[in-house]
C-alpha cells in the first residue's frame, strides 16, 4: 500500500510539475479543440502527447458523441509495455485570460479492452503557472475520476490569477484500456478576485500605527543563512526563562514564515541554548529522523523519513535540515523530536515497517518470549491500518484485541522497566505504544480534539521526561499552539472554537511560563502547499486590522512580545487579526499567544524553495 501511495502520488506530481515550454511560447490561447485539424488516425494539432515508453497513442477517431464528428481517443496499444498513464496536452500564455475564472469541458467517457481487466479511469487536469515555476490553479480531478462507459460532460473551473504566465491542460488516461474526448471547450468566466489594493488605516488608529512603529521590535532579515543576529538579540530578554519556545504558522503554505522559523531556531540553538526541535510530525519517526540525518541521505530526503510532506518536501526548509544536520558533531546537536501520534510513511519503508522492527527488536532483546508471534502480527496489521484517516473501519471485537495486545505489550514493558539497567529505550516504547493506542482511538471515533490533548500530552512529557533540563523549540500550525481558544469571536456562525481545546492549552496548564508561544501574521498574502495544493492569493485584510496597522509601519517584518504590555493597553483588547488560515477574526490575541510576528509579504512554500528578491540577504 505504502508503494501505491507513493506511486500516485509522484504520478500527480509528473502531471502538476511538467512544463512545456515551446508550447507556451507557440500558443497564445487554445487550439483544435474539436479536432478537426489534424489527419484521421493521427495526433491532432497543436496536441502534446508526451507518452514516452508507456504504451499510449493518442489519435483522432469518428466514434464520437455525434455521427460524422472527430474526436480523440487515447488506448494502450501494450507493445510489451506495462500499462502506466497515458497523456494528451496543450500549453498557452495565460495573458488573455489573467484575473479571470476559466472552465474547462469535456465529453469522456472510457472503455476497457476487457470485462475482467484492471484500473481503467480517465481524469482531465488544468493548471496554472506563475513566474518561477509557481503553480498556481491545479485540479487533475484525482478524487472523482472518470470510469464510466458512457458519454458524459466533466468539468474543472478555476482562477487565472493576475500573475500568470501559462495555462495548461489536457487528458490522463490510466490502465490497459481506451478513453474517448468530444466537445472540448475552455471558456473565460467572470473576474476572480480585483487587483490588490493596499488598505489604508483608519484615521483613528494613527495612535497605534505610531506605537507598533516605536514599540514593535525591527526584524532586519527572515533569511536562515543570516547569521548576524543582533536584531534577534532582544529576544533573549524577551523569552527570558521560557524552556519551551512555541513557533505556528497561519497555514501549512506560508513560505516567508517558514523562512522567519528557520532563522529564529538557529537564533535559539546558537544563543539561547534550545537544543530540541519537536515537530508537528509522528512521535517514532522524529526520533527516527536523527539516524537519517547521521547517514548519508541528502538532508531534504532524511527529513522525508519522518517528518510531514508540506514541511519536509518544501525547499525552502533546505537550510533548516542542512543546518540541523552541520551540528551533528559538536557539543550541542539539534536534536529532533515529534510529538502527534499520527505518522508519516512517505521515507524509504517507512514507519508502517520500521516501528514495528523497532519496537520488537527491543522486546527480542528484553526476553523474545515477551511477545508472541501473533501480537506482533497485529501490531504490524495495526499499524498498516491506521495509516490513512477513514481507512480504519473495525469491529467492536477488532478494537477490543487490538487494545488488548497493545495494553499487554505495554504491561510487559513496565514489568522489564525495573529489572533494565537503564530503562530509557524502554520508558520511550511504552510512550509509542500509548501513542498507538491514542492513534487507533483517533481513527475509530475522527475526534481530532483528541488529538490536540494527546499532542499536548506528549510535549509534556518531552520537557519533564525524555528532554529533562533540556530545552524545545515546537514547530506547528498556530491553531495548535494558541491557547485560550473559546475567546476567539470567529465571525463566522458555523465556525467555533468554543468547545475545542488546543494542544498548547494543556502545555499551559502544566509548564506555565515556562512557555512562551509566537503566533505569526501577514499583510499581503501568497501561500501554497507542496501537498499538492494550488497557490492561494489572499484578499487585503480589513481596516482596522492588525495586520493593515503593522503594514503601515513601512516594516518588512516586526515582532510584538504581549507579556510585557500593561493591562490596559489597546493590544490587550479586542482586534481584528487572521492568525489562522488567514480568517479575520477578533480576539484579545495577547491571551491566545506571547507574542506576534509579522510578515508584510508571504510568499508560497514550494517544492522549489522560490524565494522573492530581496528576502535573501547573504550569499550562500
Amino acid at each position: 500500500m505504502v508503494q501505491q501511495l507513493l506511486a500516485a502520488i509522484c504520478v500527480r506530481l509528473l502531471i502538476a510539475l511538467a512544463v512545456t515550454p515551446l508550447l507556451v511560447i507557440a500558443q497564445t490561447g487554445p487550439v483544435n479543440l474539436d479536432f478537426r485539424q489534424g489527419e484521421m488516425g493521427g495526433l491532432p494539432r497543436g496536441w502534446d502527447a508526451p507518452n514516452d515508453k508507456q504504451g499510449y497513442v493518442a489519435r483522432i477517431t469518428d466514434e464520437c458523441v455525434k455521427p460524422g464528428s472527430r474526436c480523440v481517443v487515447i488506448e494502450h496499444q501494450g507493445s510489451g509495455a506495462p500499462a502506466g498513464m497515458g497523456k494528451l496536452m496543450q500549453s498557452f500564455s495565460a495573458a488573455p485570460y489573467r484575473n479571470r475564472k476559466a472552465r474547462l469541458s469535456a465529453s469522456v467517457r472510457v472503455v476497457r479492452d476487457a470485462p475482467a481487466a484492471g484500473e481503467c479511469k480517465a481524469q482531465m487536469w488544468f493548471r496554472v503557472d506563475l513566474p518561477n515555476k509557481v503553480m498556481s490553479f491545479f485540479d487533475d480531478m484525482d478524487s472523482r475520476p472518470i470510469i464510466s462507459s458512457e458519454w458524459k460532460t466533466y468539468q474543472i473551473a478555476g482562477g487565472i490569477d493576475e500573475e500568470a504566465e501559462g495555462i495548461n491542460f489536457g487528458i490522463m488516461l490510466f490502465g490497459s484500456c481506451k478513453a474517448f474526448v468530444d466537445e472540448m471547450s475552455f471558456e473565460a468566466l467572470g473576474p476572480v478576485l480585483p487587483p490588490f489594493r493596499d488598505v489604508v488605516p483608519r484615521a483613528e488608529d494613527a495612535p497605534k500605527v505610531e506605537w507598533l512603529l516605536k514599540n514593535a521590535l525591527p526584524i532586519r532579515s527572515i533569511d536562515p543563512a543570516d547569521d548576524d543576529f543582533s536584531d534577534l538579540m532582544p529576544l533573549k530578554k524577551v523569552i527570558g526563562e521560557a524552556r519551551v519556545v512555541q513557533l505556528g504558522e497561519q497555514s501549512h503554505g506560508d513560505g516567508a514564515t517558514f523562512y522567519a522559523k528557520a532563522r529564529l531556531i538557529r537564533f535559539l540553538h546558537e544563543h539561547m541554548g534550545f537544543d530540541v526541535l519537536a515537530w508537528e510530525s509522528g512521535f517514532f519517526e522524529c526520533e527516527e529522523m536523527n539516524r537519517a540525518l547521521a547517514s548519508d541521505l541528502p538532508p531534504r530526503e532524511a527529513a522525508q523519513q519522518s517528518i510531514y510532506g508540506q514541511w519536509s518536501r518544501s525547499g525552502l526548509l533546505v537550510p533548516l535540515f542542512e543546518y540541523a544536520r552541520s551540528t551533528l558533531k559538536t557539543s550541542r546537536p539539534l536534536r529532533q523530536t515529534g510529538f502527534d501520534m499520527q505518522f508519516w510513511s512517505a521515507g524509504a519503508g517507512g514507519s508502517v515497517e520500521s516501528y514495528p522492527k523497532r519496537l520488537f527488536g527491543l522486546f527480542d532483546r528484553l526476553d523474545p518470549g515477551l511477545a508472541s508471534p501473533a501480537d506482533r502480527k497485529t501490531v504490524a496489521d495495526l499499524r498498516a491500518a491506521l495509516r490513512d484517516a477513514g481507512t480504519y473501519k473495525p469491529t467492536k471485537e477488532d478494537r477490543e484485541k487490538n487494545r488488548a495486545v497493545i495494553e499487554r505489550l505495554a504491561a510487559a514493558l513496565r514489568n522489564k522497566a525495573a529489572s533494565v539497567k537503564d530503562a530509557r529505550e524502554v520508558r520511550f516504547f511504552l510512550k509509542t505504544l500509548e501513542n498507538l493506542s491514542a492513534l487507533e482511538e483517533l481513527r475509530a471515533t475522527s475526534n481530532y480534539g483528541f488529538r490536540d490533548r494527546k499532542m499536548g500530552e506528549n510535549i509534556v512529557w518531552l520537557a519533564n521526561e525524555w528532554y529533562a533540563g533540556r530545552k524545545i523549540i515546537v514547530w506547528a500550525a498556530s491553531l495548535h499552539v494558541a491557547r485560550n481558544l473559546s475567546s476567539i469571536d470567529t465571525l463566522t456562525p458555523k465556525l467555533s472554537y468554543e468547545n475545542f481545546v488546543s494542544m498548547s492549552q494543556g502545555v499551559h496548564e502544566q509548564l506555565g511560563k515556562a512557555v512562551y508561544t509566537v503566533g505569526f501574521t501577514a499583510y499581503r498574502v501568497w501561500a501554497a502547499n507542496p501537498m499538492m495544493t494550488a497557490l492561494r492569493r489572499v484578499a487585503p485584510p480589513a481596516a482596522d486590522s492588525l495586520e493593515t496597522m503593522f503594514h503601515a509601519t513601512g516594516r518588512p517584518y516586526a515582532f510584538v512580545d504581549f507579556r510585557g504590555l500593561p493591562n490596559d493597553h489597546w493590544l490587550r483588547k479586542p482586534i481584528l487579526s487572521r492568525p489562522f488560515g488567514y480568517t479575520q477574526m477578533r480576539s484579545d490575541w495577547t491571551g491566545n499567544f506571547d507574542a506576534m510576528f509579522f510578515t508584510d509579504v508571504m510568499f508560497p512554500n514550494t517544492t522549489a524553495g522560490n524565494v522573492p528578491d530581496g528576502v535573501i540577504t547573504k550569499k550562500r
